[in-house]
């Protein structure tokens, strides 16, 4: 799915550490574990990074959640530290096949840079 979403809402949820909640467009289905990519344009030019979902749910909204380091962060870092309800962003997603399904019993290992 290729979209334009709203942001919401922004909370930070720890030190440089923010929870950025996104309307949900319709049509999105997702499940806990997959990514999107989110992107905007800044300084001319079009820049996208992937985030996995936060959210347990893409009901009326999901969120994801990103550590933002001040002084090793990019453009695209200093552009999500500042954002504010009402920026509109595109939305590619989701991806990923690792998910979970509801088991009973589960064992989760993960790695990369997601928070």
């Amino acid at each position: 799915m290729d979209a334009t979403v709203a942001v919401t809402a922004v909370d930070e949820v720890g030190p440089d550490t923010y929870a950025i909640r996104f309307e949900t467009p319709e049509g999105l289905t997702a499940e806990p574990g997959q990514f999107v990519k989110l992107g905007t344009e800044i300084d001319g030019e079009h820049v996208a990074r992937f985030y996995t979902l936060s959210s347990p749910t893409v009901g009326e909204t999901f969120e994801v959640t990103v550590g933002i380091d001040p002084e090793e962060g990019g453009e695209f870092s200093a552009f999500l530290a500042a954002v504010e309800p009402g920026v509109e962003m595109t939305l590619a997603g989701p991806f990923g096949d690792q998910h979970y399904d509801g088991e009973g019993r589960v064992v989760v290992l993960a790695g990369g840079p997601g928070v």
